[in-house]
C-alpha cells in the first residue's frame, strides 16, 4: 500500500503527486499524464487516491514500477470524476474484473497481516455517545484523528465501510482551504488531518488548537517520537479529554 499526496508547489510540474511508502517516506512520482488528468480532481477536493504496487520480481525498470490506483470519489461527484478520468485516457477497472479481484485479496492479506482489520465501531458509539459540554465557550465533542497522508485514504475507507451514510460527519482538515471558524469545526462528529497539517499552523491561530475535543487519536505515533520536533509539539499541545496512540 502506497500514499498519493499532492505537491501543487513542484517547480518542475505544477500537477506532481508524490507516492510515499507505508513510513510516509516519499520514493517517487506518478507519471506527468497520469497526474495532469488526477491532480485537478485532487484540488477540487473531489477524490482522494492510494496506490497498490504489486509484486516487483521480474520487473528489468527497477525505477518505473506498475501501480493500481483506488479512487475514492465523492457520491454527488462520480459522474463527473468518472468523465473526467476516461476523458483523460485512463481506464477505469470495475471491481468485478479478475485483475482488481486479485489486487484486493492481496490487499487483504496484507492487512490481515499488519492486524488493520479491526472494527472501529466503538469509536463511533462513543462519539455519539459524547455529551456536549461547554467550557469557555468551546464546546468538547467528538474526535480528532491525526495521520500521515499515506494512511489517510484507510481511514475515509473504513469510515465508509463503518458508518451509514448520512449518519456520521467528518471533516477532512488537509489541504486547500480550512475553515478557520471553530464553530463551524463543532458541528462534525470527526475531524481528520495530518501530522504536517498540525506542524504548518504550529505558529499561528488554529481551529484545531482551539478546539477542546473529546478525544484525540494518533495514528501511525512513531512519526512523533522525536518531542522537539514542530509535529510533536504541535500534537503535546492539542486539548482533548481522552488520547489514544496507536
Amino acid at each position: 500500500m502506497i500514499g498519493l499526496v499532492r505537491e501543487p508547489l513542484n517547480l518542475y510540474n505544477s500537477n506532481a503527486i508524490k507516492v510515499l511508502n507505508m513510513r510516509s517516506a516519499q520514493v517517487g512520482y506518478v507519471e506527468r499524464d497520469c497526474a495532469t488528468v488526477f491532480a485537478p480532481l485532487m484540488d477540487a477536493g473531489l477524490i482522494t487516491l492510494e496506490g497498490i504496487v504489486p509484486s516487483t520480481l521480474g520487473v528489468k525498470q527497477r525505477y518505473r514500477l506498475p501501480c493500481q490506483v483506488h479512487i475514492f470519489s465523492r457520491i454527488d461527484a462520480f459522474s463527473i470524476v468518472e468523465n473526467t478520468i476516461e476523458g483523460g485516457g485512463l481506464l477505469l477497472i470495475p471491481p468485478e474484473e479478475p485483475m482488481f479481484q486479485l489486487f484486493v485479496s492481496a490487499v487483504a492479506e496484507e492487512k490481515k497481516k499488519a492486524k488493520d482489520f479491526k472494527s472501529i465501531d466503538d469509536i463511533f458509539m462513543l462519539v455519539s455517545a459524547n455529551e456536549d459540554k461547554e467550557e469557555e465557550g468551546v464546546r468538547m465533542k467528538g474526535t480528532l484523528v491525526v495521520c500521515p497522508p499515506s494512511v489517510m485514504s484507510t481511514w475515509i475507507t473504513q469510515l465508509i465501510e463503518h458508518t451509514r451514510h448520512g449518519s456520521f460527519k467528518v471533516y477532512l482538515y488537509y489541504g486547500g482551504e480550512q475553515t478557520q471558524i471553530v464553530r463551524e469545526l463543532q458541528k462534525y462528529d470527526l475531524a481528520l488531518t495530518t501530522y504536517s497539517t498540525l506542524a504548518v499552523e504550529q505558529n499561528r491561530e488554529s481551529p484545531i488548537k482551539k478546539m477542546e475535543w473529546f478525544r484525540v487519536i494518533l495514528d501511525e505515533a512513531h512519526v512523533i517520537k522525536n518531542e522537539g520536533a514542530l509535529q510533536s509539539q504541535a500534537v503535546i499541545g492539542l486539548k482533548a479529554k481522552r488520547r489514544w496512540v496507536v
